[in-house]
């Protein structure tokens, strides 16, 4: 009795051991087969030599027997071993190194513009890998770009590596009409490219009109008082006030009061600005207008109340003026500030046509013997052009 007992307890531990032994070699098969078989890694990137993954409840720490050098493209079978209870093993997995960073497209012009009918040509641009040659790169342009016709275009560009890395840029290609900048000083004019924000000719709004605007800038309508064409009181006028100094230059008829500070007190209904001449010869258009745009946007936000009417410089008579006042320079500070305006929804008064004659230059009689400044008969023209091309407000 006791023997049959024995033996079945014998039976019995035997049965639990070689379970537990299948357990233990199945688990270990799948361990082991649940192991990777591959590894990634990107190129420079720092070589594992410890990996660790977890396989069920297990975390399996693999070390490497070698390294390989990840600054190259490769792939190499690599022996790792690890522990599995008190046993070690060994795993083969493979390594590869691989390129996983996209080529960069450098010097390249997100956006261009040219005139109709030009010819385009694709502009220049470079691409770069961080791994392989410029020659083994692929660089495809999808698009195109009808020259004869107004309107934006867009090229895509796309660069591939060897590895498969992907990276596209979009290029926009704007066809407008011929830059105004272009034309010859007799045909400069601004009127049909900015036909929203130039001033339109409207009926005459009167005195009751001129009576609310003033007038401001530099010696342009600083001489309008001086032959009693308009009330002093409404001229903020000093020669050579420009943006760049209109916060500092006081104006003496003004009891040396800033533009600035009489906008503030007054806030007059129609505020006419010209100013910059002296600036138009200094030949630094970005700057005249970085100047003049920051203080249009701070009249603007602190005085909506009032107004604002830009007047473009009046052509000269080169041949009475210095060399250094010309109509080429003048039509260029005359289109950015218009474009300015229309960036900012503020009309211009435009009196180029008004003054200029068949030459682009101040016509006769118009203008003072500097050629730079209007005469009487200039000034009285301006008034009159600017009663008939009234504020939107004031009439049709």
């Amino acid at each position: 009795m006791r023997k049959n007992r024995k033996n079945k307890l014998i039976i019995c531990l035997s049965v639990t051991i070689l379970i537990l032994i299948l357990i233990f070699l199945l688990i270990f098969f799948i361990v082991k087969n649940s192991l990777p078989s591959e590894i990634e890694v990107s190129l420079n990137e720092k070589f594992p030599v410890e990996y660790k993954t977890k396989v069920a409840f297990f975390e399996i720490k693999l070390k490497a027997m070698e390294k390989i050098d990840t600054n190259k493209i490769l792939t190499k079978k690599i022996h790792y071993t690890y522990k599995y209870f008190f046993f070690n093993c060994e795993k083969i997995i493979s390594v590869s190194v691989k390129d996983k960073e996209p080529p960069k497209f450098t010097k390249f012009t997100d956006s261009l513009e040219i005139y109709l009918n030009d010819e385009f040509k694709e502009p220049e641009y470079e691409v770069v890998d961080n791994y392989d040659k410029v020659e083994d790169l692929k660089v495809t342009i999808t698009g195109s770009v009808d020259t004869k016709k107004k309107g934006s275009y867009y090229l895509v560009y796309k660069a591939v590596d060897i590895s498969g890395n992907e990276i596209e840029q979009v290029q926009k290609v704007i066809v407008t009409r011929e830059s105004p900048l272009k034309m010859s000083n007799a045909d400069f004019d601004l009127t049909s490219y900015f036909p929203d924000t130039i001033l339109k000719e409207t009926k005459d709004m009167g005195e009751e009109y001129l009576n609310q605007i003033v007038l401001a800038g530099d010696s342009v309508y600083w001489y309008f008082p001086q032959y009693g064409l308009f009330d002093a009181k409404r001229v903020w006028a000093k020669p050579c006030v420009g943006p760049s100094n209109i916060y500092t230059e006081k104006i003496d008829m003004q009891n040396n009061y800033t533009i600035p500070e009489l906008i503030s007190i007054n806030k007059p209904k129609y505020l006419i600005l010209n100013m910059g001449g002296c600036e138009c010869q200094r030949n630094n258009v970005e700057q005249f207008i970085d100047s003049y745009r920051k203080f249009l946007v701070d009249m603007k936000e602190k005085y909506p109340s009032v107004k604002i009417i830009v007047q473009t410089f009046n052509p000269v008579n080169v041949k009475q003026n210095t060399p250094y006042i010309n109509n080429e320079w003048r039509n260029k500070f005359n289109y950015y500030l218009v474009e300015l305006c229309d960036e900012l929804d503020i009309p211009v008064l435009d009196v180029i046509n008004l003054f200029k004659d068949e030459n682009g230059e101040c016509k006769a009689g118009m203008c003072m013997s500097d050629g730079y400044h209007p005469n009487e008969l200039g000034m009285k023209k301006m008034l009159e052009f600017i009663r008939t091309h009234g504020y939107a407000e004031v009439g049709p």
